[in-house]
């Protein structure tokens, strides 16, 4: 394939992966040593496959990885093997709290934005996440910002998540679990064995 252009998707220097598209043409996944060329329609492929195997390895009942934004995605992942109930709810965003720019938590109302000022794209279908009982905004805050800034104090449906207790909102907040390192590796080595088991499923069936 040609290089007309290359641009970074998405980078993390610490595990030494960088995704690229090359203008429309294909997508490059970098991983260390290793170069995939994928094309558009592989990538969206690959991308739809990952997400059924994380909808498998969290089996509970409205859980969708689908609908929710994949940095988020990220950023919960290491505590979604401790969820145990999902729940619809209904509210105002008067009552959401986000985080702000010191990455504390404060009323959605208090965030500084123009009247009808579009903030960063989200997916149509992003759904927004709270953190159990609380009113906590985990997931789909740049979405609550966008609503609130074009629709004022509007209600809106969410998601809420309830994790085991050993998860605090302060670990979500900082992205790391309170759950010793010893356990979080063992618990990481049983879930990798399984999601590369079901990853080589996913390849073989795209691959017949």
């Amino acid at each position: 394939m040609s290089n007309p252009g290359v641009i970074t998707l998405a980078t993390d220097e610490k595990y030494e992966i960088k995704i690229e598209d090359n203008i429309g043409e294909a997508i490059h996944i970098h991983y260390q040593n290793i170069r995939l060329d994928l094309t558009t329609a592989e990538f969206e492929k690959l991308t739809s496959c990952m997400n059924d195997v994380i909808n498998e390895l969290v089996p509970v009942a409205g859980f969708n990885s689908y609908n929710i934004n994949p940095k988020n995605l990220v950023e919960i992942s290491a505590f979604l093997h401790k969820l145990q109930k999902v729940q619809t709810d209904e509210m105002y965003l008067d009552d959401l709290l986000v985080n702000d720019i010191s990455n504390k938590y404060v009323p959605l109302k208090k965030i500084k934005a123009n009247k009808g000022e579009r903030t960063k794209e989200f997916l149509q279908d992003e759904q927004i996440i709270l953190f159990g009982d609380k009113n906590f905004v985990i997931c789909g805050q740049e979405k609550c910002k966008n609503l609130y800034n074009t629709q004022g104090n509007t209600k809106i449906q969410v998601i809420r998540l309830f994790f085991d207790e050993s998860i605090k909102i302060k670990d979500i907040r900082k992205k790391q679990s309170s759950i010793s390192i010893k356990r979080r590796i063992k618990n990481l080595y049983k879930r990798t064995i399984y999601l590369l088991a079901k990853c080589k499923e996913k390849i073989d069936d795209m691959i017949k």
